[in-house]
């Protein structure tokens, strides 16, 4: 884990925003296209976790007097490679809320691959070489084999 310390609140927002922008600039045009009802796998290396997520619609289940708000929020600029949903873990086993950006999204699951994860406690380790260390874009292929055939024991 990466631990910034700022000495102003403009240094602190500065880096957000350069960071944001760093992650809208790796978004892939499949992860542009993550929706409310689509399951993902995401790899957090440097944490030892894979984050498996559902997407929700943010609006659902909202208080009245929320509505509003959480509309402005989703129309900002800043928000749109940002999506809503519930993320679990083997840390979080009963998962969060909480917003993801899209280009930390490994690869979509079907519900089933999903489902599969939550009867494993949300595993961070599989049979394959890929699954167990951060792998590139390059390696994508190889890694959806490999986690779809564990998920599908």
């Amino acid at each position: 884990m990466h631990i910034q310390t700022f000495d102003t609140d403009e240094e602190m927002f500065k880096a957000m925003d350069d960071a944001r922008q760093a992650a809208d600039s790796r978004v892939l045009s499949w992860q542009s296209k993550v929706k409310p009802g689509d399951y993902y796998l995401r790899f957090l290396p440097d944490e030892g976790l894979i984050v498996y997520g559902e997407i929700k619609d943010r609006l659902e289940g909202a208080e009245p007097d929320e509505l509003e708000y959480l509309k402005e929020l989703d129309s900002q600029p800043h928000m749109r490679n940002y999506r809503f949903g519930r993320h679990y873990s083997a840390a979080c086993e009963d998962g969060e809320l909480g917003d993801v950006h899209v280009s930390s999204i490994g690869m979509l699951l079907t519900r089933k691959e999903f489902e599969r994860a939550r009867e494993k406690h949300w595993p961070i380790e599989g049979p394959g070489t890929a699954w167990n260390r951060f792998v590139q874009h390059s390696d994508r292929d190889l890694l959806e084999q490999e986690v779809r055939e564990f998920l599908a024991r």
